[in-house]
């Protein structure tokens, strides 16, 4: 009989985006170091209001709190909040194309 993995120690992986509002005369400083931001990448920006929408992907959920609350005290970010978050284990059904999450 196959060994199961306690469900505390499977691999998980993790999809969060995050709704941030900054002053739009700190967006060329900030854009630098959130796109530096190991696995975010900025997906949606209004540089006239100085929101952004980033996506991120990581192992765990600390990675996603660590990042929010580094991105929380950045020079400029007036706001920053996890609008989204997903786990994905592998027990999970792999997707198939044309499928609804």
């Amino acid at each position: 009989m196959p060994r199961q993995i306690p469900a505390s120690r499977r691999p998980e992986h993790h999809i969060a985006s995050f709704a941030l509002r900054c002053d739009p005369q700190h967006l060329g400083t900030l854009r630098p170091i959130l796109a530096a931001l190991s696995g975010a990448s900025i997906e949606a920006e209004d540089a006239a209001t100085g929101k952004i929408v980033m996506v991120m992907e990581a192992p765990d959920e600390r990675a996603i709190t660590a990042t929010l609350s580094h991105i929380q005290v950045l020079p400029g970010v007036a706001h920053a909040a996890l609008v989204y978050q997903h786990i994905l284990t592998p027990e999970d059904p792999a997707p198939t194309e044309g499928s609804q999450p």
